[in-house]
């Protein structure tokens, strides 16, 4: 029974840690790829060339291996009972939806100033 214990205990600790610490420090392009699976995606596998695709709701192809850096932190999962050919459904973990909620990205570089809007004419 203390083998077991002792075997619990650090994933026990992980995961409270991720549920009540830090959140993790994300690049600009991982949180708006993060952003980008909000409404869900699916992961495929073109059927000829083995090739995978990860397609949001909204039509956007994201990089695999930004699928797999978000998965590997936690703030995605994969739904893999469905077969890859037929799409196997991505969706963000509480954790993820906790980073999104929790902060915003840091800056990669400083955002140049917007035009103004042109006056609205009037008749």
């Amino acid at each position: 029974m203390d083998a077991t214990a002792a075997v619990l205990e650090p994933l026990e600790h992980a995961a409270h840690s991720r549920d009540e610490g830090d959140l993790p420090d994300l690049t600009a392009p991982d949180f708006a790829h993060l952003l980008g699976l909000v409404r869900g995606a699916k992961l495929h596998q073109h059927l000829v060339t083995q090739r995978l695709s990860v397609v949001t709701a909204s039509g956007t192809r994201l990089p695999f291996p930004a699928l797999q850096r978000l998965e590997k932190a936690g703030l995605v999962e994969v739904d893999r009972a469905h077969p890859l050919h037929a799409g196997q459904p991505v969706a963000l973990t509480a954790f993820g939806r906790r980073t999104l909620t929790g902060r915003s990205p840091t800056p990669t570089a400083p955002s140049p100033a917007g035009a103004p809007f042109p006056a609205a004419n009037r008749r």
